[in-house]
């Protein structure tokens, strides 16, 4: 299934991208090692334009590259700790000298708040596209559905497709 994160990048013009991975156990450190390495696996993740909500987001980045802000959260890790959190958070800055570095008390929705993003979108459970099986109706009984996506960015919806 896999540890998924939202990494959300804001450019120095303003403009964010959003990313995904499936690294979010561990992420705070990731950040160990400064914003290069960072910057430098973007490339390598998804980028599809959707947001985990968070049931589905284990963890989640912004690197806002105008301000020098880097803002995260885990669900797993040293920093979800509190009594590692206040080291590893000075650990982190140290790495990352110029930025402000943040803890997010509100998981993915307060990433999307940063780049103006109504934050509600990723709290509702009902909120497409969402990847849990589906239980629908058949002919003889239940039987899972996996939902499939369509649309453009921001439009999808799942179309039940039988396993």
């Amino acid at each position: 299934m896999g540890d998924r994160a939202n990494v959300i990048v804001v450019r120095e013009n303003g403009t964010h991208e959003v990313y995904r991975t499936g690294w979010a156990v561990g992420i705070d450190l990731d950040l160990l090692e400064g914003p290069t390495p960072v910057l430098a696996m973007l490339p390598g993740l998804r980028q599809d334009g959707w947001w985990l909500d968070d049931t589905m987001a284990q963890g989640g980045i912004l690197l806002d590259l105008g301000r020098k802000v880097l803002l995260f959260f885990a669900w797993e890790g040293p920093s979800t700790e509190l009594r590692h959190r206040a080291t590893m958070l000075e650990l982190i800055r140290a790495a990352w000298p110029g930025w402000e570095v943040r803890w997010l008390y509100d998981g993915s929705a307060e990433l999307r708040e940063y780049v103006g993003l109504d934050p509600e979108y990723v709290r509702r459970r009902d909120s497409d596209p969402s990847l849990a099986p589906l239980l629908a109706a058949r002919r003889r009984g239940l039987g899972r559905v996996r939902p499939r996506w369509c649309g453009d960015h921001g439009q999808h919806r799942p179309l039940p497709c039988r396993l």
